[in-house]
């Protein structure tokens, strides 16, 4: 049950299996000021955290179905709510609780019965920590992003000369300085287009986008993707195969980002496959824990990657975190990666048993 949303106000998920204490605390909260949502066990939780997109988490321990502590893992897994406060809930005031507790990604503590003006206290404790947290990377990402704009200006500037000496507007040129002139625009094109990927990485915040969810069929998804890519398909004559577990999978879900995504991994793995090559697409079924999800695979036919390199390639933030170089310096999949985890999902590149490299994506489907 989602409270009605107001805009600015923090908002916080109460997670209780008992209905009286839930409905007190979300009570509570909201006199406060807070928008709430209640959900009764944890893998309630997990269905509409995405779409009530939380500022503030409050678990109880010992639930069925998804205890606390599960719930807390599972939420960590999810980027977007990786410095989410969580605060749980427990009658238990143990040392091995509390080790447990904070080993699962909690927060803080607090002991049932629940002291209302406490908990207010230490909530608004968390979110003054939180918010300032997030306005440090907020500043951070625009100047990275004003940064980028600079380059780009200057490398488009470069380039309008070059472009009026190849129409031979300024006097006539010989090959051999078409040939060279033409190599720098190449180099420019090329520098450009990773400066443009750069500045949507730079803007791109997986806890601030704001997904249109609806109702959509996956499979019809990824076909309309393909499609977007045929010029480029029959261009480099590759064989596209498709393996989907079945043609009817539908679920909520951002179909402009997740096409976006689609494209990027899909014409990633052509340009690793060489001409006339294969690339497969995969779609299939899960359950696991509770939690019912698609994954989808995208094959290339190139050479293996280095397995330490596939994953720096995956993940530009996990190489300057290393400090390491890649040899491939494209961000389509850095993207790619920042999409599927803004709705909640995973994103990882492994080599084949034979030849290609797999990129692969799960995402929840909330039923």
């Amino acid at each position: 049950m989602v409270a009605k949303k107001e805009k600015n106000k923090d908002k916080i998920l109460v997670v209780d299996d008992e209905e009286a204490l839930r409905m007190l605390l979300a009570s509570c909260l909201t006199d406060a000021g807070f928008v709430t949502a209640e959900a009764p066990n944890g893998l309630e939780c997990l269905k509409i955290i995405n779409s009530f997109n939380p500022n503030l988490i409050i678990l109880d321990v010992h639930m069925p179905i998804l205890d606390g502590f599960r719930t807390a893992v599972e939420i960590r897994k999810i980027k977007a709510f990786l410095k989410t406060p969580i605060v749980f809930l427990t009658g238990a005031n143990t040392h091995e609780a509390l080790q447990k507790g904070f080993e699962s990604g909690g927060d803080e503590f607090l002991n049932k019965p629940i002291n209302t003006d406490e908990l207010l206290i230490r909530i608004r404790a968390l979110l003054r920590m939180y918010h300032a947290e997030r306005e440090a990377e907020n500043l951070y990402r625009n100047f990275q992003y004003l940064l980028v704009q600079d380059f780009l200006n200057y490398s488009t500037s470069v380039k309008l000369p070059l472009l009026m000496l190849t129409d031979e507007s300024t006097g006539t040129l010989n090959e051999h300085q078409k040939e060279i002139i033409q190599l720098a625009i190449s180099a420019l094109d090329e520098h450009i287009g990773l400066l443009q990927e750069s500045a949507v990485v730079a803007k791109f915040d997986p806890q601030s986008i704001t997904l249109k969810r609806e109702r959509h069929n996956i499979i019809e998804t990824i076909n309309q993707s393909i499609s977007h890519l045929d010029t480029v398909i029959r261009k480099q004559k590759i064989n596209l195969n498709r393996f989907f577990c079945k043609e009817d999978i539908q679920f909520e879900f951002d179909s402009y980002q997740l096409m976006h995504a689609l494209q990027l991994l899909i014409g990633h793995a052509i340009s690793q496959t060489p001409i006339g090559g294969d690339v497969g697409v995969f779609a299939e079924l899960h359950k696991d824990s509770n939690l019912t999800y698609i994954k989808c695979s995208v094959k290339d036919s190139g050479d293996h990657i280095d397995p330490e390199e596939l994953n720096l390639i995956v993940d530009r933030f996990e190489q300057a975190r290393l400090n390491k170089i890649v040899l491939n310096k494209n961000l389509s999949l850095t993207i790619c990666k920042m999409i599927i985890e803004a709705h909640g999902g995973k994103f990882w590149a492994e080599n084949s048993e034979g030849i290609g490299n797999y990129y692969i994506f799960t995402l929840p489907i909330l039923l």
